[in-house]
């Protein structure tokens, strides 16, 4: 009978570790997107305009984030898009030490380099399965401060480079 309460126990155990397992301090949980429709968007990367077409043959990732905005309430979204190291790559970045991402209005938001290239960190084209409007959102999924969020994002400046906010922005995805 011990036998079997201990094997009980340490199968409960096995389980309750799974389940917590893939959470990181935000709440993101990264999984690939499979059938996702990529809405024309452009988007400038330090100088270089990436386009949905440049990133056709990356992956698209769905995260689920947790996030508490200033009043301290907490809300859970679904994000889909692509992996911002991938974007990164696509437009031929190197090392940096800041990232901004800046939408279409000129709001801003900066981090730094450790969370801009957390795998979960997205250009999303969707939220909550709304695809996006004025540009991609930018979501570090893994902070949980609703604050660290973009949405309408026409560039991407690293280390505070200048940027045209002219030169990307969504097309066509209104």
């Amino acid at each position: 009978m011990k036998k079997y309460v201990a094997f009980i126990l340490a199968l409960m155990l096995v389980f309750a570790l799974a389940a917590c397992g893939g959470n990181d301090a935000g709440g993101s949980e990264l999984k690939e997107a499979v059938g996702v429709t990529i809405p024309a968007f452009s988007l400038n990367v330090n100088g270089t305009v990436i386009t949905d077409a440049e990133l056709a043959d990356y992956p698209v990732y769905e995260v689920s984030a947790t996030s508490t905005n200033s009043s301290g309430t907490e809300t859970t979204c679904v994000y889909v898009g692509f992996s911002l190291k991938d974007v990164l790559e696509a437009a031929g970045v190197g090392e940096f030490e800041t990232l901004a991402a800046i939408a279409g209005d000129g709001y801003e938001v900066e981090v730094d380099a450790a969370m801009a290239l957390e795998p979960s960190t997205l250009i999303a084209i969707s939220k909550d399965g709304e695809q996006m409007k004025d540009g991609p959102w930018f979501a570090p999924c893994t902070s949980a401060t609703t604050g660290d969020y973009n949405k309408g994002v026409v560039a991407i400046s690293l280390d505070g480079a200048d940027v045209d906010l002219n030169a990307g922005g969504s097309e066509g995805g209104e």
